[in-house]
């Protein structure tokens, strides 16, 4: 199973504005109840960032909290989400897209201070990517490996309906002309009711990537994570980064 937040700015945000005040990234309300879920149940978590939002640029987010981010990255990843909530791949070039990616990555590896913190399968912003967008995402230097797809059924990115049936079937397809492993999407927290919520971790995928938006954390999502968490480990599933799993099968 696998945890993630989409639009994320208000960590690294209030990280930044308390730098003189906070001793530790668990300060942050956000990471402190990640870092609870994940020592009670193994949980790991990937924050997909913007690179702009507002008055909000990742170009100024400090780097103080670089040495105890790098300590973390075993359960705790960054990666590109969209340049800002507008500007999706549809609205920009293959080469624009490139840069931006390649610019916030570049800004999470000194804010985090390692290319471990890194996650290399990341969620883009509405599921969008052409064929050549991806490509210029995933050519780059450390460049994507893969991406998770949508959560409703619809086909994501640049994928065909057969293609994306067959992801829908089996969890993974992997685009072997690209190099570019797909993973299915579970239900957003936003979508589970209580009835839908008690068959959440019930699946035959290979990973349930369930996820949420940071500014959408509220109580009852973060009670919604716990309650995924602690059902999977009664089920002895086991919390892992779907990019880790593609490292994996290439050794």
């Amino acid at each position: 199973m696998h945890f993630s937040l989409d639009d994320v700015v208000g960590i690294f945000n209030d990280l930044t504005a308390n730098k003189h005040k906070y001793s530790s990234i668990f300060d942050n309300e956000t990471l402190r109840y990640c870092k609870e879920v994940n020592s009670d149940f193994g949980a790991v978590f990937s924050m997909y960032c913007y690179q702009q939002h507002k008055n909000y640029s990742i170009t100024n987010v400090t780097d103080k909290f670089r040495h105890e981010f790098t300590q973390n990255s075993s359960w705790l990843r960054f990666a590109f989400h969209s340049k800002t909530n507008i500007i999706d791949f549809s609205a920009c070039s293959p080469h624009e897209a490139q840069d931006a990616y390649n610019t916030v990555t570049e800004e999470l590896i000194r804010i985090t201070g390692s290319v471990k913190c890194l996650d290399k399968v990341p969620r883009l912003h509405r599921f969008i990517g052409s064929k050549e967008h991806i490509r210029a995402v995933s050519s780059t230097k450390n460049g994507i490996k893969g991406l998770l797809s949508t959560d409703n059924g619809t086909c994501g990115y640049y994928l065909s309906s057969a293609e994306n049936e067959f992801l829908i079937k089996n969890g993974v397809f992997h685009d072997k002309d690209e190099d570019i492993f797909f993973f299915t999407g579970s239900p957003r927290l936003s979508t589970l009711t209580e009835k839908t919520k008690m068959s959440a971790a019930d699946s035959g995928y290979k990973f349930l990537c369930f996820f949420t938006h940071e500014w959408e954390l509220s109580s009852e999502h973060k009670n919604l994570f716990r309650f995924i968490a602690k059902e999977g480990n009664k089920k002895g599933m086991s919390f892992a980064f779907p990019m880790d799993k593609i490292l994996d099968d290439e050794k």
